[in-house]
């Protein structure tokens, strides 16, 4: 529930609302996916913990479950480790990439968007419904001071490819400037093309492809908020009335038309009702 006694702030305090997200998932070489997150959201009066799971198997079938009881949040260094008695998940995350991070909008100093993609890619073991799974995997934090309807933007586009060489993460959306941002190893480019079952980049040098694509999620964010409190505590029918669509899917990244490599892409787009 939520705590009010706890979120009271002062009147030194910079923002009257944070919002820190942890984002964790995963794909094993079967395609069993696994999207993990655990949230805060702080206001002047009141502020919630949540997590949630989303598990969709090799098959394409999808679970999802979420807990509001508040645990200790996961200390983000280089090897993460979850146990979530509540959404009856264990796992451990090792990076092996350089993270990457970027300021993604401010408006004023009391204002920002800022994404830390601190494992680009990591080596998973997941232990889930006593059944044990392995893959590359992804984290991030997004820390918000600034309230999410009050953000300039309506559409986001977000993935990942991860391979045994290779680390693709992209972001495109409009905010007071347009973000359209790839990294491909680390290396920056901003040329990014999103096609319905491929994007491209570096002037059409790299190519991935999209293949057996299933659906993990489409809906409303405020399907995904079945608990009164967060609903009342997120009332801005712009955020509730937003859609979200979530894939996986088998890809295939070519250079110059060549194969480079094989694996397995997660991405999503969200787009912001008016």
């Amino acid at each position: 529930m939520i705590k009010k006694s706890l979120s009271k702030r002062s009147s030194n305090s910079i923002s009257d609302f944070t919002f820190s997200k942890l984002y964790l998932d995963c794909i094993d070489e079967r395609g069993n996916c696994f999207i993990l997150y655990r949230a805060k959201i702080e206001t002047c009066i009141a502020s919630l913990v949540y997590s949630g799971l989303i598990f969709s198997d090799e098959s394409g079938l999808v679970k999802q479950t979420h807990s509001f009881r508040n645990i200790t949040p996961a200390s983000v260094q280089n090897r993460i480790s979850i146990n979530n008695i509540n959404l009856k998940i264990q796992g451990s995350w090792e990076n092996v990439a350089d993270p990457l991070s970027a300021t993604l909008f401010s408006d004023s100093p009391d204002n920002k968007l800022i994404w830390n993609c601190h494992h680009p890619k990591a080596l998973v073991e997941i232990l889930y419904n006593n059944c044990s799974y392995k893959g590359y995997g992804y984290g991030e934090t997004i820390n918000l001071t600034i309230k999410p309807w009050e953000l300039p933007i309506n559409e986001l586009r977000w993935g990942r490819f991860l391979s045994d060489t290779y680390s693709v993460i992209w972001i495109h959306c409009t905010l007071s400037h347009v973000v359209n941002r790839i990294y491909c190893n680390g290396t920056e480019y901003n040329d990014l093309v999103i096609d319905a079952e491929r994007i491209h980049f570096n002037k059409g040098e790299f190519s991935l492809i999209f293949d057996n694509i299933q659906l993990i999620r489409d809906g409303k964010i405020s399907d995904s908020l079945p608990v009164a409190p967060l609903r009342k505590l997120i009332s801005n029918s712009k955020i509730l009335s937003s859609v979200e669509t979530k894939f996986k899917a088998k890809s295939t990244l070519f250079r110059d038309s060549v194969t480079e490599a094989r694996g397995w892409s997660l991405y999503e787009t969200v787009i912001w009702k008016k």
